[in-house]
This record gives structure tokens, C-alpha cells and sequence, in this order.
């Protein structure tokens, strides 16, 4: 969050605050709160928040930053094995030879940060516990500081060296991995190069997706 959402945060704190019996937090539990959870983006507060008041278990008891800390992380570690998951096994099934383009764009981010698809691609088995934890951790580091401009696709070989040779007319269309109409939106908002944050493209999508399933080509 940066200080333009401090207005947003206060009034969601104080608004979770008054389901909860006694005196509200004060100006200065506010500001400390919203400097410890400052790290994340409002959104995923709201939804930790949310989680949080909902839990039969702990719901009872009025949130504090560290509970929320530990919902988004918890969440956070659990999207990025799922966009491991995702992305190595597109590589062993579409392999480094075509482009592609998953539904999560901070896969295309992490994987181009690692040194493209074709490359991640060839890693031997020995090496993929190290490689699965560098991931990780690029994607939690994504998560947090929330990339407004993403790749808009993963070239494979064959695209690059048609591309390096003067072939446009033989590039293929990439390969959507994952929801397909999520991953096609991926691709067209990373083409048109905009400045888009995530949860922008979260809310469109789930909108344009709100009768449709999952499905992988």
C-alpha cells in the first residue's frame, strides 16, 4: 500500500473494529497498523480481513496486523505452489519450442526474471528443488510490490528464431495454459504494453469469467 490508500485502509480497520464490542482503535493504532501491514496491497488486506472475521475459530476475536500477516502469507505461499505446479508442468507437456502464456501473469514475470521459458524448460531434475524455492520466492517478492507491466508471452525457441530470421508469418499462436480466457487476457493486456495493475485485471477477468469454468489446452 503507499500513503494515497491510507484513507481506504482507515476506513475498512474501523469498520471491521465496530463488529466487535468496546472502544474502537485510536488514530495512532490506525497509523500503526496500516505501517505494519504497508508492505501488501489493500485488496489482500481486505479479503485477509474479510477471511478473518468469517474463521469460526478466531472471528470472535477483533483482528490484529499480526493475523492478517499471517492470512495473506499463508495465501501468498499457497498461490505460488499452485503457479509452480502450473508452470512446470507446462513445460514438460508444451515444452521450450512454443511460446506460451499462462493465466497468472506473475509466472511470465518470474520466468523471464530466470532467464526465459526456453531455459526453464531444460532444467534437469536435480536442480528443480532450488529452482521451485527461487520461484517462490520471486513470486511472493511479485506478490508484494504488485508489477503493473508483465511479458505477454513466454517465447519458445521456434518463435525467437523465426522472429531473429525473418519469418513472421511462421510464428505460431502461443499456447494458453490454465483458464483460457484469463490467459488470453494475460496476453492482450501484456501485447498492448498497458499500465494495469493486478487486481484491475483480477476483477475483469472474474467478471468475464463469472459463467465459465477452468479448462487447459
Amino acid at each position: 500500500m503507499t500513503n494515497d490508500d491510507y484513507e481506504n485502509f482507515s476506513a475498512l480497520w474501523l469498520a471491521t473494529a465496530e463488529l466487535y464490542p468496546g472502544r474502537g482503535p485510536t488514530d495512532q493504532a490506525v497509523e500503526l497498523a496500516f505501517a505494519a501491514l504497508s508492505g501488501y496491497a489493500l485488496e489482500d488486506v481486505r479479503r485477509a480481513l474479510s477471511d478473518h472475521v468469517r474463521d469460526p475459530d478466531v472471528g470472535q476475536y477483533q483482528p490484529k496486523p499480526a493475523d492478517i500477516v499471517r492470512r495473506i502469507d499463508g495465501a501468498g505461499t499457497d498461490r505460488a505452489y499452485a503457479a509452480w505446479n502450473q508452470a512446470v508442468t507446462a513445460a514438460a507437456r508444451v515444452g521450450q519450442y512454443r511460446s506460451t502464456v499462462f493465466d497468472d501473469p506473475l509466472i511470465h514475470c518470474i520466468i523471464e526474471d530466470m532467464g526465459g521459458w526456453p531455459g526453464f524448460c531444460r532444467t534437469h531434475e536435480d536442480d528443480l528443488p532450488f529452482v521451485r524455492q527461487d520461484f517462490m520466492k520471486r513470486y511472493a517478492a511479485y506478490e508484494r510490490r504488485r508489477p503493473e507491466t508483465w511479458p505477454a508471452q513466454l517465447v519458445g525457441v521456434e518463435d525467437h528464431e523465426n522472429r531473429a530470421h525473418g519469418f513472421p508469418d511462421a510464428i505460431q499462436p502461443p499456447t494458453l495454459i490454465g483458464n483460457q480466457h484469463r490467459a488470453a487476457q494475460v496476453h492482450h493486456e501484456g501485447r498492448r504494453g498497458r499500465t494495469l495493475q493486478l487486481g484491475t485485471l483480477d476483477a475483469a477477468v472474474d467478471q468475464a469469467l463469472s459463467h465459465d469454468g477452468d479448462t487447459e489446452q
